[in-house]
Parts: C-alpha cells; structure tokens; sequence
C-alpha cells in the first residue's frame, strides 16, 4: 500500500494473490487428506494426531472449518472415536474438533452418529460417554462465565433426548457413560421444568432409576458413583415439581432412593435432599431411624435437610405425614440434646417447620405429640445457653401462633419467657435482630395489645422500639393471622383502642428516637397500615401524618425516608374501599394534612431538590401534591420550562390515576388538562426529533411519555 508507482503495485498485488490462493489452495489439500485418511484408517496415535492438527486448524478460520465439514468431517471424527474406545486422549480431542466445527450442533450431530452405530458396541459408549462430559463440560464454563448456558442453547431439547437414548441404548451401559448423562442431563434440565417434563415423557424416569440399581449391582459407591450423580439429577427434576415426585413414586423410586442412602454412608445429605423431595419428610425420618451408622451421619444429615424442607410449601397429599414427622422428631429432640448439642438448632427448626403445618389440622389437647412438641419448642427457647436454639425455638412459636388462631391462648404460657427475653437484650445491633423475633413472636401471640405494653416499658430502647414497629407492620398484615380483615381485630388485644393507642406509641417512638433513620421509615410504614386497620369510618388521627411530615423536614435529603413519607402518605390519601362513603373519607384526611403548616411546600421542595428521584418516588410525591393543592397546581407544576421528561411523565400518570379514583377533581379542569396535554405533546415532538436514539428508536422516556399522553387524552374523552 505504501508504494508509489501504479504499475509496480499492480505487479505485486497480483503476485500476492497468486501466493495467497497458492497457501489456501495447499492448506486445503492438506485438510483434505487429513479428514480422508482419518476416514480411512482412524486407528491408534496417527488418528489422534490427525483430530489434534485439524482441531487446531479448525479454530483459525470458518474457511478451514468449511472444508472439513463439507469432506464429511463429522463422520471422521465419529469413526475416529468408535474405533478407539481405549485411547481416553483420542476420544477427548474428537468431542472437542467437533464442538470446534459445529458448536453444541456439533454434540448433536455426534451423538446422532452414534445413535446409527450397533447399540452394544464398545466403540459406540465410548463415542456416547466423550460426547456426554464434552457437553457438561461447556454448560458449567458458560455458567461459571455468568451467562445462561443451556438455557438458551436451541438445542437443548435435541440433547435431552439423545442422551436419554444413550442411557436406555445399551443392554449393559458402562457406569461412566450413566454418570456423564447424569451430569449432562442435570445442568440441561436444572431449573427448567419444561426440559424435566421432556425428560421423563421419554421413560428418563425408568432410565434413571436403572442407573442406580446398576451402581448398585456393580459396588459402585463414594462421591463420584454414578448413584450420587442420579440422585442429583433426580432432586433437580423434583424439586419444586410435584408431578414430577408424584411419578418418580409411581415408578418405585422411594424404595430404589432409600436402599441407595443406605448402602452410601457419607453421602447422606445428597441422599435425604433428594429422598425428601420425592417421598417427604417421612421418607426422611424412616431412613433415619433404619440407619445403624455408628457417626449419626443419617441423623444429621437427616435433621439438617428436615430444617429446610419442612419449611418450604407443602404438597397435600404428604400433608399427612406431618403428625408421624411430629411423633419422630419429638424422641429425637431429647437424643440430640443429650448426645449431639451441635444439631439442636437444626432439630428445633425441624419440628417447627412439622408443627406449623399440622397446628391448623389439630386443636389444642387432640394429638398428644403437638401438644409435647409445643411444649417442648416453649422449653428450648426458655432454657437453652445456646441463643441460636432460642431464637429458632422463638421463631417456630410465632410461626404456630400466626398459622393457627386456635394455639394462641396455649402459647400465652410463651409470654413470661419472651417478656424476660426483650427485657434482658441489648440496643446492640445483634440485641436488636434477637429482639425482632421476640416482638415479632409476642405480637403474633397477644397482637397490639402486649406490643403497645412493651414499647411503654422502655421507651428509651432504640432497638425494642424499632423491633415492635416491625411487629406491629407483620402482624397487621398476615392475612393467616387476621382472616384477611385486621380492622375486625380478630384476635385479642387488637381492637380499637389498641389500634389508637398503637398510633399514638409509632408517633412517640418517632418523636423521641429523631434521629434513628430506621425508625422513621419503619414508623411511616406501620402509621399507615394502623390506619388501614381503624374501622371503616373512623376518623385517622393527627398524629399520624403530623409524626411522617417531621420525619420528612428531620431528613429531606435522605431517599429512603422520603421515599416512606410520600408512599405512606398516599396510602393515607387513597380511598379506603371498606368506608361507606371513601370520597367523604379522603376529603376529611386531606383537609386534616392541610392543617399540618404547609406540607404542600415540604413536597414542592422535595420535587426541587432530588434531581434522580425514582420514578415511584416522584409519583407518590405528586399524588399528594395534587390532592393537597389541587389539579391546577399540578398542571402548573407539569408544564413549568426545566422539568426533566421524567417529572412529566410522572405527572400525566398522576392524572391517569386521579381521574380512576377521583373523576370529579378532574372534571372541572377538563379544558385546562387538555391543555397541559397539548403543551406537552409539543414538547415530546420536539425532543423526539432534536435527540433520536440508536439507529433512529426514539429515546425510551419520550416514549413513556408519549404513550401516557394518549392515554390520558382517551380518558378525558370519557367526560
């Protein structure tokens, strides 16, 4: 390029070209003979090292890959790896030169050869068995890598299916070629229970479950047999999948499952996961009670997965193996406090977990081991040394009393205990997270009631003052708690007067602790929901919006309290659908948040100061704005020169929203909006032709904007 006569340039252009196709021309002969005498002889360290020269070829240019294909590449490779089961190395380069040459295509296309090949040949499970950990192989470095692997391969479904087939192929499949589909199949399927329906429609079931009686056959055993590479894939395909469980029953797993834990000591927690989602928590305690393991390796494997799996949603038809779970668990409590302390934490969340779900089936008195699991869950949390069994022990006694209204009164016995408990922790921060379970607990038993009582107690505890305001918001709304209506106060100790009085405590703790952050969102939070529980009629408090407007001037450039007061006060300001009259209801709130020395200036100011508010933020901020000022005020503010598409945009939507709950405030302003509406269409037009985004798409936020503007408009039409 750098030469200056024409002539020469000409000359030697063309004679690098000649050299060039002279090059390609020659490397093209070279890869065809490879792939052709790979083809014809595709035995021993020649055919090996042929695989390795075009593998590294192939990964230069698409043009090499070309020929090799185009010369039947693939069924070289295919030929090259059936005819040296033996040769380890061969067969891993073959796997790879065809990844290399078609990608995952290039997994299917082997995998389809062999498919065509004699169904007992060594050569054809060697191919099968390279193919499979090829395939594993990428799936896990794509992963890792952070990209979704093969959930988003198009040929996932291709590859279940072949390797299905390769696990049913053989009349006597080699272990390694079962556990590489073992492995293969789990990251295809994990998590996509499309591919596991895939799976077991083709008999992958039988499939698996002759796996592990092979294994089994063979002596198999430790991490790496092709017994714990099955259950994985069985838990993957089960869990969360009660179909899926439900066949794996029908097809005899439950036995097949538990003779494996049994023969497998020190693979128990793979075992009892899985045994537990194919079979329940049942199948879990029966394995570990046969188990004769001198370590108590079943024993706690078995209590550590029980800690998880009773707590996770329940099939109904394993509901009932709960009360014998319960039976189990309440012997197995006094063993392990005696012989194995370490595991109390995991026992405790275990019967728990079993009494949550069977508290709602058994009243009080009934079913005499819930009665002494209860009992027990009460002691543990009053004697233990050990704080992490107690607060397990506290956590499972709010879940009882929140999922079942009928063990509340037993569990006022907790009370004492728990009361003693608040009173000795700390304003730490590890005082503060033990004394949320214990307001929450106490809450969950004897509602606002004892709550309120606590906070008078010791008004100058930070910690137990945020710790009841939590109480107070997850108690108020468990719909199990309340029967889906807390302002009936269903349960004792939440009527009326204590919904009052709890405003009234929310509103001194927000006053007192000033400058505790978490207080102040938390205590908006909990206003409002109190104020969701008054009865219908019932006029909301000053307090209430008077202690969110002071935590708004205390922090105002703080978001998170900002973003509590603006959303807290809309909630206040919304109609409440159990009034008679909600309209009435609203105008009377709004006239009381008036009075309260200009809030309408404290949210304008708010607008002003966040230059990157959310987008919830600025519309619950507007809401308010416009009830408090009305929509003139609001349009003034829509279409002053300066405001970002953002704070428009939030405010069209504001109207939308005002126009569904609140029709005659917008009726009187119709003209001015459609106005307001025509100004900011003008507006959008413009900045959609000055700053067009990426390859002409208009910039999102105009688009936004735009299509509330329309919507805005249809609605007005409707006036």
């Amino acid at each position: 390029m750098r030469l200056e006569s024409e002539p020469l340039k000409r000359e030697v252009g063309y004679a690098t070209q000649q050299m060039l196709q002279h090059v390609e021309g020659s490397c093209k002969v070279v890869v065809h003979a490879l792939v052709n005498t790979l083809k014809e002889n595709p035995m021993g360290t020649v055919a090996y090292d042929k695989l390795w020269a075009l593998r590294h070829v192939g990964k230069q240019s698409e043009v090499s890959r070309k020929w090799m294909r185009d010369d039947g590449g693939m069924a070289a490779i295919a030929a090259a790896m059936s005819s040296n089961p033996g040769h380890d190395r061969l067969l891993e380069e073959g796997a790879w030169l065809a990844y290399v040459l078609g990608g995952i295509d290039g997994f299917v296309e082997l995998l389809q050869l062999a498919k065509a090949m004699p169904r007992d040949a060594p050569g054809t499970m060697a191919l099968q068995q390279a193919t499979t950990w090829a395939i594993f192989e990428v799936a896990k470095t794509q992963l890792m890598q952070g990209k979704a692997g093969p959930a988003e391969w198009p040929q996932s479904d291709a590859l279940v299916l072949l390797l299905v087939h390769a696990m049913q192929m053989h009349s006597s499949p080699g272990l390694e070629l079962l556990r590489g589909c073992c492995f293969a199949l789990k990251k295809l399927i994990k998590d996509q229970p499309m591919k596991g329906s895939l799976f077991l429609r083709n008999r992958g079931g039988e499939a698996l479950l002759a796996a592990i009686r092979l294994g089994q056959r063979q002596g198999s055993a430790g991490p790496h047999s092709v017994q714990v590479a099955a259950m994985w894939l069985m838990a993957a395909l089960v869990t969360g999948n009660a179909r899926a469980a439900l066949e794996f029953r029908s097809l005899g797993a439950l036995d097949c499952v538990v003779e494996c834990g049994l023969a497998m000591p020190g693979e128990w927690e793979d075992t009892m996961w899985t045994l537990g989602q194919v079979g329940g928590p049942l199948a879990i305690v029966q394995v570990m009670t046969r188990s004769r393991c001198p370590t108590h390796e079943a024993l706690c494997a078995g209590l550590r997965v029980l800690a998880k799996l009773t707590w996770e949603p329940v099939e109904e038809s394993l509901q009932q193996q709960f009360p014998e779970v319960v039976k189990e668990l309440v012997g197995t409590l006094t063993v392990v406090a005696s012989s194995l302390p370490q595991e109390l934490v995991h026992t405790v969340h275990a019967l728990g977990g079993a009494l949550k779900v069977c508290a709602p089936h058994a009243q009080p008195g009934l079913l005499g081991d819930v009665d002494k699991g209860v009992s027990l869950l009460v002691a543990a949390m009053r004697e233990s040394k050990n704080p992490e069994v107690s607060k397990a022990a506290c956590t499972c006694i709010g879940h009882i009393a929140t999922s079942a209204a009928c063990w509340r009164t037993p569990l006022q016995a907790a009370l004492p205990h728990l009361v003693d408990k608040w009173r000795e922790a700390g304003d730490t921060k590890e005082g503060c997270d033990d004394l949320r379970d214990l307001m929450w607990a106490t809450g969950a038993i004897a509602g606002l009631a004892a709550l309120s009582d606590a906070m008078r107690q010791r008004p100058d505890c930070a910690g137990l003052q945020l710790a009841s305001i939590h109480a107070i918001v997850d108690v108020l709304e468990s719909d199990d708690l309340w029967g889906g209506s807390p302002s009936q106060g269903s349960c004792a100790g939440t009527g009326p007067n204590e919904i009052a009085e709890g405003l009234r405590l929310v509103a001194v703790a927000m006053s007192k602790h000033r400058a505790v952050l978490n207080i102040q969102t938390a205590g908006c939070n909990a206003l409002t929901v109190l104020c969701d529980a008054l009865p219908p009629n019932a006029e909301i408090p000053q307090d209430a919006p008077a202690a969110m407007l002071a935590a708004l001037r205390r922090f105002p450039c703080k978001m998170s309290v900002v973003c509590s007061v603006c959303a807290s006060l809309r909630r206040m300001l919304e109609p409440r659908a159990c009034s008679e009259n909600p309209l009435s209801s609203v105008e009377r709130t709004v006239a009381l948040v008036r009075r309260l020395d200009n809030p309408a200036n404290d949210l304008k100011k708010v607008m002003q100061d966040f230059t990157n508010p959310t987008e919830e933020m600025l519309g619950d901020c507007l809401f308010v704005y416009s009830l408090l000022e009305g929509v003139p005020a609001l349009l003034q503010a829509l279409v002053e020169e300066g405001n970002s598409l953002q704070k428009r945009s939030a405010g069209v939507q504001v109207l939308c929203e005002l126009f569904r709950s609140f029709r005659g405030l917008l009726a009187p302003h119709a003209k001015d909006i459609v106005v307001a509406a025509g100004i900011l269409a003008e507006q959008v037009k413009s900045r959609a032709q000055a700053t067009p985004g990426r390859e002409g798409d208009v910039d999102k936020e105009v688009l936004d904007l735009q299509g509330r503007c329309e919507l805005l408009m249809g609605l007005l039409s409707q006036l």
